[in-house]
């Protein structure tokens, strides 16, 4: 072997560090690893110990990017006390490091994961504390982001003009960066609003245009919400064929991609489709199967509104007692929320 001259080594770290540094931008995180170890190892040989350290912290940050990434996978698929205990010491760790940008987005991941716990107090200060500090750096997708979750927590607690001037106020950054999957993400939002508020018509073309969005992207996730949603206007219009036609067919998605509480709100859609048809027996087992499975991801407005909806269907078949049992139970949990049960 040839012997190797001190510059052609350095050179070779550098190439090493530049692998690291485009496999970090792309999310290859044991790459990135791997490259960066080696670029550490060929800077202390050449003695150039300035520059170990610069790589160093990059490890560092490889590591934290790791870590958001599982916490981010641990919120979208319901984790969500696996996703807080992760957030809180990643939040410590990038606190401690000064990293500005994945401190902020840990707090937004942290922020959705109460969330959807119902912890909208904790959720709401996460979220504008993350706001801030996208603001302070510039970050525009963070801004948008961050407006994106604050309008969710507004929505769920009736203030439906704020939340309606969050979703727009991130649509338009979305638009201006031509970030596709949070315009769909933006569009759906004002869809729900629209839904809620009984303008079906304006609900229905929102929903659709989120679904182009996210056609256009492939994802297959957020376009199984989407279709959830439009089965949702089906039922409300009394088309139950197509409003069953399109539950199972976001349910499919859901379940092949892990999705526990999409797959949830599916199982209770389709009670509520059975409860339509007058088959109140097949109502009460979807609705009990859809309270069974928002117990165990822990999700409290699905529980709290599937017992809303099992105490109807007692009620309309006469047994009063049970139907008594599970409205306080709703109400309790609606109480819990801080927001009115109307909502959903």
């Amino acid at each position: 072997a040839r012997f190797v001259e001190p510059d052609d080594a350095l050179d070779l770290a550098n190439v090493s560090q530049a692998r690291g540094d485009v496999a970090i931008l792309q999310d290859r995180f044991d790459e990135a690893d791997a490259a960066y170890r080696d670029a550490a190892t060929r800077y202390e040989a050449v003695g150039v110990l300035s520059v170990v350290e610069v790589v160093a912290e990059k490890l560092r940050h490889v590591d934290d990017r790791r870590r958001l990434a599982r916490l981010d996978y641990q919120v979208v698929h319901g984790q969500y006390r696996e996703a807080i205990k992760e957030g809180q010491g990643l939040l410590a760790s990038v606190l401690a490091n000064g990293r500005p940008t994945v401190t902020a987005d840990t707090y937004v991941a942290l922020g959705h994961a109460y969330y959807y716990l119902g912890h909208m107090d904790e959720a709401k200060g996460l979220l504008e504390e993350a706001l801030q500090r996208y603001r302070r750096i510039s970050a525009r997708i963070g801004v948008a982001n961050a407006l994106h979750l604050l309008a969710e927590i507004a929505w769920r607690r009736g203030d439906l003009d704020d939340a309606a001037t969050r979703f727009e106020g991130a649509l338009a950054i979305y638009r201006d960066l031509g970030e596709r999957l949070g315009i769909g993400n933006a569009e759906f939002g004002l869809a729900e609003i629209a839904r809620v508020a009984g303008n079906i018509e304006q609900a229905r073309t929102r929903y659709h245009s989120a679904l182009d969005e996210f056609t256009a992207v492939r994802s297959r996730l957020n376009a199984a919400n989407v279709c959830q949603r439009l089965a949702d206007l089906a039922l409300r219009t009394g088309d139950l064929g197509e409003a069953e036609r399109l539950n199972r067919e976001s349910f499919r998605a859901y379940e092949d991609l892990a999705d526990l509480l999409g797959a949830a709100h599916v199982v209770a859609h389709l009670a509520w489709i059975a409860r339509y048809r007058g088959d109140s027996i097949d109502a009460i087992t979807r609705f009990s199967e859809a309270l069974r499975r928002f117990g165990e991801i822990h999700e409290p407005r699905g529980i709290a509104e599937t017992n809303r909806d099992l105490a109807d269907v007692y009620r309309e078949i006469g047994d009063v007692a049970e139907a008594r049992r599970l409205l306080v139970e709703a109400n309790d949990g609606f109480d819990r929320l801080g927001s009115p049960s109307g909502m959903g």
